[in-house]
């Protein structure tokens, strides 16, 4: 998800659309119009708390409150647009996530982060416990399942020994293991 430009007058228009609709819609509409309104400031932590919330469905062998694979889109959507607060919630996410394409995503995503920043990764990732830590770094590591390609790699590679602590050194052990080949 993409989180447009508009200028202020359309902006307040399509705010009061938006918070218009929010009234009345049902299932995934709920969690669409939520992302619009968060990407465009109205009432940014209220729909960013109930799109983690939905997520949160996701870690349950019965996948609840319609949580998906958009879910996790509409939050990475945020993330890119430079909401760096919903990236702790989309590490924990994955946590037990019985969603295959919420997996796939979330670890594309992961890797993304990891190469394009690997201090905000480790950082994000520092008060989690050791396993989910490992955990974070394998999926990284795994990506959408296919590994990293090698200069991705490097370039990971390059950013955790920059980093040089137990966690990042630990991370980079999880990296090389998922991208054996």
């Amino acid at each position: 998800m993409r989180v447009a430009k508009i200028d202020p007058a359309e902006r307040a228009h399509t705010i009061k659309q938006l918070q218009a609709e929010q009234k009345r819609a049902k299932g995934k509409r709920t969690q669409e119009v939520a992302f619009l309104l968060a990407s465009l400031g109205s009432d940014y932590e209220a729909n960013r708390d109930y799109l983690v919330n939905v997520l949160r469905g996701c870690n349950s062998p019965r996948i609840k409150n319609g949580c998906d694979e958009d879910t996790a889109g509409f939050l990475i959507g945020l993330y890119r647009a430079g909401r760096k607060d919903v990236l702790k919630p989309l590490m924990i996410a994955g946590t037990g996530s019985y969603d295959g394409a919420l997996a796939e995503m979330l670890g594309d995503f992961y890797a993304n982060v990891l190469t394009t920043n690997a201090t905000e990764f480790v950082d994000t990732i520092r008060p989690l416990p050791a396993a989910r830590q490992n955990e974070l770094c394998s999926e990284a590591g795994e990506t959408d399942g296919s590994g990293m390609s090698p200069k991705t790699l490097a370039q990971v590679r390059k950013g955790l020994k920059a980093i040089n602590d137990d966690l990042a050194l630990r991370c980079l052990k999880q990296v090389n293991a998922a991208n054996r080949r």
